[in-house]
């Protein structure tokens, strides 16, 4: 068995990297991050709706949120 000494506390997370004791791989921007409109502009809805769900959010899980939803009907 191996006993090892215990670590100092770091303060933040952030401060493993500055000291240079994590190793982290480079980042490799995506081909969703160089494509998707970050700041699309919608017009409000107008008027009143009614709704039985309202799924906000385009990322996995809203989609799969709804998607699941209109399989069901």
């Amino acid at each position: 068995m191996t006993h090892y000494a215990p670590r100092e506390r770091l303060e933040c997370p952030g401060q493993a990297l500055s000291l240079g004791l994590a190793d982290v791989p480079p980042h490799v921007p995506s081909y969703y991050a160089a494509t998707a409109h970050w700041h699309a502009s919608h017009p409000p809805l107008a008027g009143e709706d009614v709704a039985d769900v309202c799924v906000i959010g385009g990322g996995y899980t809203g989609l799969s949120t709804a998607l699941h939803l209109a399989e069901r009907g």
